[in-house]
């Protein structure tokens, strides 16, 4: 197995913990500092101007109580930097016993996510909306139309399809949904841990544990009714198959059946056998494994084969999975594009011929990209900027739409820990590459986790940034964030 190099552990003063979390802290302070005498006005002047009511409810409740909430989460900082050694003798407590700790942060999160749903009547909206709507007509009509009763396939089927079982196996839909976020939540976690322990010391997998259990957009899912955990799972489960498989060809055929079912979850996953090839090519393992991979795409193609074949009855074209892909290609390639998500462009959504709808918007996005190369350029950044500018989706989308508001001041304090969390790890991550080139150290990863994220930034790139497009990969974050963390554990 190749692996790559990239940071193990230093002492510098600068990469340890403590100095990190005063950081954090400091920061917190002058994020208060610079919204109070500069920002507060205009970011109000904004929200004022939003035209969704349940939006600008939410927001305003938010950011009018943010400087509050940064100064908290600074307090929270300080008193961790404070009882720094108490904390650390905690976690170390548990050194050499990780599948202990794996199990009471386990509970920890089964303990939060429930609460959550018990406490909190969320209310689905947009596209949870659009999955729970479609699922609904699967399971009276047995077919997979849209509103006006005609095909569909703008929506993956694959979570409609998923939300229907839960009807047809436990009943109450939302209810199944969300006790089942938990068991994909936990079953994430134990997941990651399987992934990478082995790249971990017995300190490592401990914070590897905390970070990864307690991630804040983690232990806030269990409400949100998205295929975002659910393809995260998935596509873990794959990348263990793949780094526990003895050039068989009942492991390819498992890795194949995997990703399939993460492609009917999200198109995107439909060139992942790409990644898996160009891992076996990087790691001189192409050759030994070419007929057992041959086997896994067999399967891949089979599986995904049925409704490919409807989708061609149906439009008369090719579509593997959705015909969405124009219109998320369009979004990032227009006159007005932000990088981010917007729907600020032409696009026919009652067409009946969807394929063809999808084919113009690549057709439109193309010709802006060829006529305006420098605009093209100049968006590139802002996708990427807009794949890591917020990591607090499972707040947003179980609490901005509510049965009962939800007291401000806490919406505030968890927006603002949510992202700042967030933040913390990509930047961490990013120190930690940093102290490659620093101090010179290395730690191993395998390449096929560098050329999965490699693919994500890529598909940004070509069509849109969202934070949503982030969750998958964040582990990998995750993991370095752990190899840093647990270096400034012995300081």
């Amino acid at each position: 197995m190749q692996l790559i190099a990239i940071p193990d552990r230093w002492m510098h003063s600068f990469f340890r913990l403590r100095t990190q979390l005063l950081f954090l802290a400091l920061a917190s302070i002058l994020f208060f500092v610079v919204y109070e005498s500069l920002l507060a006005g205009n970011v109000g002047g904004i929200i004022a101007r939003n035209k969704v009511p349940a939006d600008r409810i939410y927001y305003e409740g938010i950011f009018g109580n943010i400087p509050g909430a940064s100064l908290a989460f600074a307090g929270i900082l300080v008193l961790a930097v404070l009882f720094y050694k108490q904390l650390r003798s905690a976690i170390l407590w548990f050194e050499g016993r990780p599948k202990l700790f794996l199990a009471t942060c386990g509970m920890i999160l089964v303990a939060v996510q429930i609460t959550t749903m018990l406490s909190v009547r969320s209310i689905p909206y947009d596209d949870s909306l659009a999955y729970l709507k479609l699922s609904d007509t699967l399971f009276n009509h047995h077919a997979y139309v849209n509103d006006a009763g005609l095909p569909t396939s703008y929506w993956p089927v694959g979570y409609p399809a998923y939300l229907m079982s839960l009807k047809v196996f436990i009943g109450n839909t939302i209810a199944a949904a969300r006790v089942m976020n938990v068991v994909i939540a936990l079953a994430l976690v134990v997941t990651l841990f399987a992934v990478f322990k082995s790249w971990l010391s017995d300190r490592e997998q401990l914070v590897f544990i905390l970070v990864t259990a307690l991630f804040p957009n983690l232990v806030l899912s269990s409400n949100v009714i998205l295929s975002d955990y659910l393809f995260t799972l998935f596509l873990w489960i794959a990348v263990w198959i793949y780094l526990r498989r003895k050039h068989s060809i009942a492991s390819f055929a498992a890795m194949g059946l995997v990703l399939a079912v993460m492609s009917y979850l999200r198109p995107v996953a439909l060139l992942l056998p790409l990644v898996v090839v160009a891992a076996l090519w990087w790691g001189g393992e192409w050759k030994a494994c070419r007929y057992a991979a041959l086997a896994g795409l067999l399967v891949f193609v089979v599986v995904l084969a049925p409704w490919t074949v409807r989708n061609y009855r149906v439009f008369g074209a090719f579509v593997p999975i959705s015909t969405n892909g124009g219109y998320n290609f369009r979004m990032g390639s227009h006159p007005g594009a932000s990088g981010g998500v917007n729907h600020d462009f032409d696009y026919n959504v009652a067409n009946p011929d969807e394929a063809e709808e999808s084919a113009n918007a690549f057709k439109a996005g193309e010709e802006e990209i060829f006529h305006h190369p420098l605009q093209t350029i100049v968006r590139m950044p802002k996708k990427i900027f807009e794949l890591y500018r917020r990591g607090d989706s499972s707040l947003s989308w179980a609490f901005k739409r509510t049965e009962k508001p939800l007291n401000p001041f806490l919406l505030s304090f968890l927006f603002y820990a949510t992202n700042a969390s967030s933040y913390f790890v990509v930047y961490l991550g990013l120190v930690t590459i940093l102290g490659c080139f620093v101090f010179r150290k290395t730690l191993a990863i395998h390449p096929l986790l560098v050329i999965l994220y490699l693919y994500v930034i890529l598909v940004t790139l070509v069509f849109v940034g969202s934070e949503r497009y982030l969750i998958p990969v964040l582990p990998v974050h995750q993991f370095l964030a752990a190899k840093f963390l647990s270096s400034g554990a012995k300081s």
